[in-house]
Protein backbone atom coordinates (compact mmCIF):
# COMPACT_ATOMS: atom_id res chain seq x y z
CA UNK A 1 0.00 0.00 0.00
CA UNK A 2 1.19 3.44 -0.77
CA UNK A 3 1.34 6.28 1.66
CA UNK A 4 -0.17 8.78 -0.62
CA UNK A 5 -1.95 11.71 1.06
CA UNK A 6 -5.35 12.17 -0.27
CA UNK A 7 -6.91 15.56 0.04
CA UNK A 8 -10.52 15.14 0.87
CA UNK A 9 -11.33 18.83 1.19
CA UNK A 10 -13.48 20.42 -1.38
CA UNK A 11 -11.75 22.80 -3.76
CA UNK A 12 -13.46 25.91 -2.31
CA UNK A 13 -12.27 25.04 1.16
CA UNK A 14 -8.81 24.26 -0.19
CA UNK A 15 -8.73 27.65 -1.89
CA UNK A 16 -9.83 29.38 1.33
CA UNK A 17 -7.03 27.68 3.28
CA UNK A 18 -4.48 28.78 0.69
CA UNK A 19 -5.75 32.38 0.78
CA UNK A 20 -5.67 32.31 4.59
CA UNK A 21 -2.09 31.01 4.45
CA UNK A 22 -0.99 33.78 2.04
CA UNK A 23 -2.75 36.42 4.16
CA UNK A 24 -0.92 35.21 7.28
CA UNK A 25 2.37 35.14 5.35
CA UNK A 26 1.78 38.66 3.98
CA UNK A 27 0.88 39.90 7.48
CA UNK A 28 4.06 38.48 8.97
CA UNK A 29 6.19 39.81 6.08
CA UNK A 30 4.61 43.26 6.50
CA UNK A 31 5.22 43.17 10.27
CA UNK A 32 8.86 42.12 9.80
CA UNK A 33 9.37 44.83 7.16
CA UNK A 34 7.76 47.46 9.39
CA UNK A 35 9.93 46.35 12.32
CA UNK A 36 13.10 46.53 10.19
CA UNK A 37 12.16 49.98 8.89
CA UNK A 38 11.56 51.16 12.44
CA UNK A 39 14.91 49.76 13.64
CA UNK A 40 16.78 51.31 10.70
CA UNK A 41 15.01 54.59 11.38
CA UNK A 42 16.20 54.49 14.99
CA UNK A 43 19.75 53.74 13.84
CA UNK A 44 19.66 56.62 11.33
CA UNK A 45 18.52 59.26 13.85
CA UNK A 46 22.07 59.91 15.24
CA UNK A 47 23.45 60.08 11.69
CA UNK A 48 20.76 62.57 10.72
CA UNK A 49 21.43 64.72 13.78
CA UNK A 50 25.18 64.64 13.11
CA UNK A 51 24.73 65.64 9.47
CA UNK A 52 22.28 68.37 10.44
CA UNK A 53 24.77 69.90 12.89
CA UNK A 54 27.58 69.68 10.30
CA UNK A 55 25.32 71.35 7.74
CA UNK A 56 24.55 74.17 10.18
CA UNK A 57 28.28 74.55 10.90
CA UNK A 58 29.03 74.69 7.17
CA UNK A 59 26.31 77.32 6.69
CA UNK A 60 27.88 79.41 9.44
CA UNK A 61 31.34 79.05 7.88
CA UNK A 62 29.86 80.03 4.51
CA UNK A 63 28.33 83.17 6.02
CA UNK A 64 31.67 84.10 7.61
CA UNK A 65 33.52 83.52 4.34
CA UNK A 66 31.01 85.64 2.44
CA UNK A 67 31.46 88.52 4.86
CA UNK A 68 35.27 88.19 4.69
CA UNK A 69 35.12 87.95 0.91
CA UNK A 70 33.05 91.11 0.71
CA UNK A 71 35.66 93.08 2.67
CA UNK A 72 38.51 91.39 0.80
CA UNK A 73 36.86 92.18 -2.55
CA UNK A 74 36.89 95.85 -1.64
CA UNK A 75 40.59 95.63 -0.75
CA UNK A 76 41.38 93.64 -3.91
CA UNK A 77 39.44 96.13 -5.98
CA UNK A 78 41.40 99.01 -4.49
CA UNK A 79 44.70 97.24 -5.22
CA UNK A 80 43.63 96.50 -8.80
CA UNK A 81 42.51 100.09 -9.27
CA UNK A 82 45.87 101.37 -8.04
CA UNK A 83 47.71 99.04 -10.43
CA UNK A 84 45.48 100.14 -13.30
CA UNK A 85 46.22 103.80 -12.52
CA UNK A 86 49.95 103.06 -12.53
CA UNK A 87 49.59 101.24 -15.84
CA UNK A 88 47.63 104.17 -17.25
CA UNK A 89 50.42 106.56 -16.24
CA UNK A 90 53.00 104.25 -17.81
CA UNK A 91 50.95 103.89 -20.99
CA UNK A 92 50.48 107.65 -21.27
CA UNK A 93 54.27 108.11 -21.18
CA UNK A 94 54.73 105.57 -23.96
CA UNK A 95 53.46 108.10 -26.50
CA UNK A 96 56.30 110.42 -25.56
CA UNK A 97 59.03 107.75 -25.72
CA UNK A 98 60.52 106.78 -29.05
CA UNK A 99 60.06 103.15 -29.90
CA UNK A 100 63.09 100.99 -30.58
CA UNK A 101 61.99 100.12 -34.13
CA UNK A 102 61.65 103.78 -35.03
CA UNK A 103 65.02 104.66 -33.49
CA UNK A 104 66.81 101.82 -35.28
CA UNK A 105 65.14 102.73 -38.58
CA UNK A 106 66.27 106.35 -38.18
CA UNK A 107 69.87 105.28 -37.52
CA UNK A 108 69.85 102.80 -40.39
CA UNK A 109 68.64 105.55 -42.72
CA UNK A 110 72.09 107.17 -42.37
CA UNK A 111 74.20 106.11 -45.40
CA UNK A 112 76.64 103.39 -44.39
CA UNK A 113 78.44 102.26 -47.54
CA UNK A 114 81.38 100.02 -46.71
CA UNK A 115 80.03 99.42 -43.19
CA UNK A 116 78.47 96.15 -42.08
CA UNK A 117 76.57 96.27 -38.81
CA UNK A 118 76.40 93.10 -36.71
CA UNK A 119 74.68 94.24 -33.55
CA UNK A 120 72.50 97.14 -32.41
CA UNK A 121 71.79 97.63 -28.70
CA UNK A 122 69.21 100.27 -27.81
CA UNK A 123 68.23 101.88 -24.48
CA UNK A 124 65.20 104.14 -24.77
CA UNK A 125 65.36 107.72 -23.48
CA UNK A 126 63.47 108.62 -20.33
CA UNK A 127 62.45 111.91 -18.75
CA UNK A 128 65.88 112.68 -17.26
CA UNK A 129 68.35 111.45 -19.86
CA UNK A 130 68.74 110.77 -23.55
CA UNK A 131 68.59 107.36 -25.12
CA UNK A 132 71.65 105.33 -25.95
CA UNK A 133 72.40 103.08 -28.93
CA UNK A 134 75.50 100.98 -29.49
CA UNK A 135 76.36 99.95 -33.05
CA UNK A 136 78.83 97.11 -33.50
CA UNK A 137 80.19 96.16 -36.88
CA UNK A 138 83.08 96.17 -39.33
CA UNK A 139 84.28 98.94 -41.65
CA UNK A 140 86.11 98.17 -44.92
CA UNK A 141 88.63 101.01 -44.45
CA UNK A 142 89.53 103.78 -42.05
CA UNK A 143 88.07 106.33 -44.47
CA UNK A 144 84.63 104.64 -44.58
CA UNK A 145 84.56 104.53 -40.79
CA UNK A 146 85.38 108.27 -40.57
CA UNK A 147 82.67 109.11 -43.16
CA UNK A 148 80.12 107.07 -41.22
CA UNK A 149 81.06 108.77 -37.95
CA UNK A 150 80.75 112.24 -39.53
CA UNK A 151 77.40 111.31 -41.10
CA UNK A 152 76.09 110.20 -37.71
CA UNK A 153 77.26 113.49 -36.10
CA UNK A 154 75.23 115.48 -38.66
CA UNK A 155 71.94 113.75 -37.75
CA UNK A 156 69.68 116.05 -35.72
CA UNK A 157 68.33 113.48 -33.23
CA UNK A 158 71.83 112.28 -32.23
CA UNK A 159 73.57 114.59 -29.74
CA UNK A 160 76.86 112.68 -29.32
CA UNK A 161 78.80 110.03 -31.28
CA UNK A 162 81.49 108.20 -29.34
CA UNK A 163 84.01 106.06 -31.20
CA UNK A 164 87.12 104.86 -29.33
CA UNK A 165 90.38 106.05 -30.92
CA UNK A 166 91.78 102.52 -31.02
CA UNK A 167 89.18 101.70 -33.69
CA UNK A 168 91.48 103.50 -36.18
CA UNK A 169 94.47 101.26 -35.42
CA UNK A 170 93.88 98.97 -38.40
CA UNK A 171 93.83 100.04 -42.06
CA UNK A 172 91.13 97.65 -43.33
CA UNK A 173 88.43 95.33 -41.97
CA UNK A 174 88.17 97.48 -38.86
CA UNK A 175 85.94 96.16 -36.06
CA UNK A 176 84.25 99.00 -34.20
CA UNK A 177 81.65 99.89 -31.60
CA UNK A 178 80.05 103.32 -31.88
CA UNK A 179 77.96 104.69 -29.01
CA UNK A 180 75.21 107.13 -30.02
CA UNK A 181 73.43 109.36 -27.51
CA UNK A 182 70.32 111.32 -28.35
CA UNK A 183 66.53 111.59 -28.38
CA UNK A 184 66.14 109.25 -31.40
CA UNK A 185 63.03 111.07 -32.61
CA UNK A 186 62.82 112.65 -35.99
Amino acid sequence: MTNKNINLLPSTRLRAIRISYFVRFATIATAVTATLVFIYGLVLIPTYLSLKSKSEDQQQVLKNLKSQLATQDITDTEVRLRVLKQNAVFLSTLGKVSMSGTAIRLVLSVPHNGISLRQIVYSAPDAEKNGKMMLTGTALTRDTLQRYQRALKKVSFISDVKLPIDAYAKDSSIPFTITLIGAFKS
